[in-house]
């Protein structure tokens, strides 16, 4: 049975997370803690796997049906939905070099404690 807006804030919290589905493997997982999000059920390559949206009322119904059929667009050309987001969360990441620590720790530490930082840059040398 397809989800309306008024189901969805009478869900109240149990004791265990419990789900309610709105079709075509979308649903929402009601947590102990009162919280509701929104997670899709698909397969990939013969494997079960989910993906998640995010809390309810933050991605409202209509914005998780819209999201469901993104996904299942993304399955069927071959694209996991979890995978994605995983490789596009880190890309978001800070980068790792040694520059970028570098910079980081000249502007966080050594630039607050030391009376004259740039005897510190001389010896390092950055390069822009």
């Amino acid at each position: 049975m397809a989800l309306s807006d008024t189901k969805l804030r009478s869900l109240a919290a149990k004791n265990r997370t419990w789900q309610v589905a709105d079709g075509n493997g979308l649903f929402i997982e009601i947590l102990p803690s009162g919280r509701k999000v929104w997670r899709l059920r698909y397969r990939f390559n013969g494997k079960s796997q989910k993906a998640t949206l995010g809390e309810y009322p933050a991605f409202l119904l209509a914005e998780a049906r819209l999201w469901r059929e993104k996904c299942r667009s993304m399955i069927a050309h071959g694209v996991s939905p979890a995978q994605k987001k995983q490789e596009e969360k880190a890309k978001q990441k800070e980068p790792t070099t040694v520059e970028a620590f570098a910079k980081r720790w000249l502007t966080d530490i050594i630039e607050k404690t030391t009376r004259q930082p740039r005897n510190v840059v001389r010896v390092i040398i950055i390069r822009k």
